[in-house]
């Protein structure tokens, strides 16, 4: 529980110092700000401009173990377990995903840093809801939130300030580094439990 913890206590850091601490509310109206030229990625927020570069395909589904949904850099960062993984634990330890399960342990081992780009809005809005829904469910001891995705993993490249052009790709290299960065050009909110099976 203790590593859960400080996993989302560093999950939460980082977003703010990459999202600069700008939270706001989702407008759906809005575009997304990203962009795809080729294997270039760009994820323009208003503020800064973000490059990426695309790397080989993503196609999995992830049960969420926590998250943060927001307008920075990235569209979400979440704790995600890939469902590979929760079925193989699932099938020894059914109730792995509470802190005093025996299987717990090697779910939190399994659990990656996941930060999205979400190319649409579609995918924008499913993620949102995701985070959302996973903490509401969370909260009320309801059923394990999963998604699925469809996209590109992501080699951070560089980032810059629009008003002026300065790079502060050094600040931002290190908070990156630290999570599997995915272009998300499908996403899709589904329960876990069916999955599991």
């Amino acid at each position: 529980m203790g590593r859960l913890l400080f996993f989302l206590a560093l999950l939460g850091a980082g977003w703010m110092l990459v999202n600069r601490v700008e939270v706001a509310a989702w407008i759906t109206s809005e575009p997304v700000g990203t962009r795809t030229e080729g294997r270039r990625v760009v994820r323009d927020t208003g503020q800064v401009e973000a490059e990426f570069t695309r790397l080989g395909p993503v196609s999995d589904s992830f049960m969420l173990f926590g998250g943060i949904a927001g307008k920075g850099i990235t569209h979400a960062s979440v704790g995600g377990l890939a469902l590979r993984h929760a079925r193989l634990i699932a099938a020894r330890a059914p109730d792995f995903h509470l802190c005093a399960s025996p299987g717990a342990r090697q779910a939190q081992s399994l659990t990656e840093d996941l930060s999205f780009v979400a190319e649409n809005r579609s995918a924008r809005r499913a993620l949102a809801e995701a985070v959302r829904l996973h903490k509401e469910r969370v909260g009320s001891n309801g059923p394990r939130t999963c998604i699925t995705v469809e996209g590109a993993e992501l080699a951070f490249d560089r980032v810059r300030w629009k008003h002026d052009g300065s790079d502060f790709s050094h600040e931002v290299a290190p908070v990156m580094a630290r999570s599997r960065l995915v272009l998300a050009e499908t996403a899709e909110v589904v329960d876990c439990e069916p999955l599991l099976r």
